[in-house]
């Protein structure tokens, strides 16, 4: 039997996005969308990084970031994202880490949070 996106989503309490991109990373996933987004994100990380293949891909197919994100593997990325070089995480990672950092300075408006010299994390 084989099951929608949707219902394993709902057996997990997953978004069905999320499960997609689980499978796609386990290699179980196949669509002619997944293999076109694969096919041309490496064929741009051969001479670019990774956020400028994202960028490339979405705009030669068409796609949000979001989407084209969604339909690639997950990736190990850096263990500690707030003292790792911003072209090394992911776009997600990127988002939390401004996301952390603002919340801080909302907490305690100082210089030192303001400037991202205080280092730990929420």
């Amino acid at each position: 039997m084989i099951l929608s996106l949707q219902a394993i989503g709902d057996a997990l309490a997953l978004n069905p996005i999320k499960v997609r991109k689980l499978l796609i990373t386990a290699g179980v996933y196949e669509s002619e969308m997944a293999e076109k987004v694969k096919n041309t994100f490496v064929e741009y990380r051969e001479t670019q990084d990774y956020k400028t293949s994202i960028l490339s891909t979405a705009n030669t197919l068409q796609l949000s970031k979001a989407s084209v994100t969604s339909y690639l593997p997950y990736q190990k990325g850096a263990y500690f994202p707030s003292t790792a070089d911003k072209e090394k995480i992911s776009v997600g990672a990127e988002r939390q880490r401004r996301y952390r950092a603002m919340k801080r300075w909302r907490a305690d408006p100082t210089e030192e949070n303001f400037w991202g010299e205080n280092k730990h994390q929420v």
